[in-house]
């Protein structure tokens, strides 16, 4: 199962160089990367979103509103970054939203004509995740990546009281006779 580029099996040219010793390298990156035929693919991709954004009429309001509610959602996660109440709503929002949308998708196929004169809404339902999971999803992702920084910055600052809290008692228990630290010492009984 591995890599398939231009009739060539990648993985299994590497295997092959391995095992038959070393009368036979294996390619190197640049030899590898131009058998792939990842640029044929990029450029379709490319001709699709070209397309896409040639097709969809832009200047329809309820797409500017999407776009800008999308737009707003990005710069109040930035300025509540650190509000945790704000970031956890957000993102249970986002995610429920997500979840809505073939619901959305679905309502919206039967009922464009009442906001839009186009039917871009479809049983795949890729406009609807283009306009808005991809973005509310990308919104999650960064809520997420704020959550493992402030999560790492809370460790660092635990870790530092936690040392200075020891460099303390070292300090009291050689200058004190060892004695009338701050209470953390056990009573035998």
């Amino acid at each position: 199962t591995g890599l398939k580029t231009k009739n060539v099996d990648v993985a299994g040219e590497f295997a092959a160089a391995a095992m038959s010793g070393p009368q036979r390298t294996p390619p190197t990156l640049q030899e590898w990367l131009s058998k792939v035929e990842w640029t044929r693919e990029v450029g379709e991709f490319r001709r699709a979103v070209v397309r896409f954004v040639n097709d969809v009429d832009w200047s329809e309001t309820w797409l500017r509103a999407v776009i800008a509610v999308h737009v707003v959602l990005f710069f109040t996660l930035v300025i509540t970054r650190r509000n945790h109440v704000v970031q956890f709503a957000t993102f249970f929002t986002l995610l429920v939203s997500v979840l809505g949308a073939t619901f959305v998708n679905d309502w919206c196929m039967a009922n464009y004509a009442l906001f839009t004169n186009h039917a871009y809404f479809d049983k795949s339902g890729f406009f609807i995740s283009v306009m808005w999971s991809v973005p509310a999803m990308i919104n999650c992702m960064l809520i997420l990546i704020n959550w493992v920084y402030i999560s790492g910055e809370l460790l660092v600052k635990v870790k530092r009281l936690e040392l200075a809290q020891k460099r303390r008692r070292a300090a009291a228990s050689k200058g004190g006779g060892g004695g009338g630290g701050d209470g953390d010492t056990k009573k035998t009984q």
